[in-house]
């Protein structure tokens, strides 16, 4: 028999254990490998320039989408869960809407960001998630925080805001997501079935 003492430090370290992880996991100075993000792809992007993936964590039709874009405008979406198009898109950036991105891009480098340990709220289980990579001379930036983090910086949130309306030919408008996922009326956009995560 396994005295009391020994079980009740055992949990103590499982639980400190688990903690460490949890955090870890959520850190903000690790980019996905080459070949991590890779997987997601449906078609090769040159060079990559930003990638916002929206992980949808919460209880409501929060959507859940990756966008990649690369250094020449083009980009490649996978679509889950409360987006219009699910599966997988391509697609070319018009010269306005690169613009508009480069702009939003250099005000988030431009801004001297330090990384929390545990990311900008992103320690909050029932928020939908943003993990939004750039890359300056090949080396990349990431960061992830919880939607509506009040920490966020306004430079970071206006990149987000940039990809998101790029995205917004597959993801749909607020106002269609709503339609569509929420008062479930008006679905006329919807573009195939949710992929089935592994």
């Amino acid at each position: 028999m396994i005295p009391r003492m020994v079980v009740r430090s055992a949990i103590a370290l499982r639980a400190a254990l688990v903690s460490t992880l949890a955090c870890v996991a959520c850190s903000t100075t690790r980019a996905p490998a080459a070949s991590e993000s890779a997987r997601g792809r449906s078609n090769s992007v040159g060079q990559p320039l930003a990638r916002l993936q929206r992980m949808s964590e919460c209880w409501g039709p929060c959507p859940d989408y990756a966008v990649e874009i690369d250094i020449d405008g083009n980009l490649n979406y996978r679509g889950g869960d409360n987006v219009l198009t699910h599966g997988s898109a391509t697609g070319r950036l018009s010269a306005e809407e690169m613009n508009k991105l480069r702009e939003a891009l250099e005000r988030w480098r431009h801004f001297q960001f330090v990384a929390e340990p545990c990311g900008l709220c992103s320690c909050v289980t029932d928020s939908a998630g943003i993990e939004l990579t750039t890359w300056e001379e090949g080396l990349p930036r990431a960061i992830r925080y919880a939607v509506g983090c009040p920490r966020v910086p306004i430079a970071l949130v206006d990149l987000e805001r940039a990809i998101d309306r790029v995205a917004e030919r597959w993801i749909g408008t607020r106002a269609q997501r709503d339609a569509c996922f929420v008062e479930k009326r008006d679905c006329t956009g919807l573009v195939g079935w949710p992929e089935v995560s592994p």
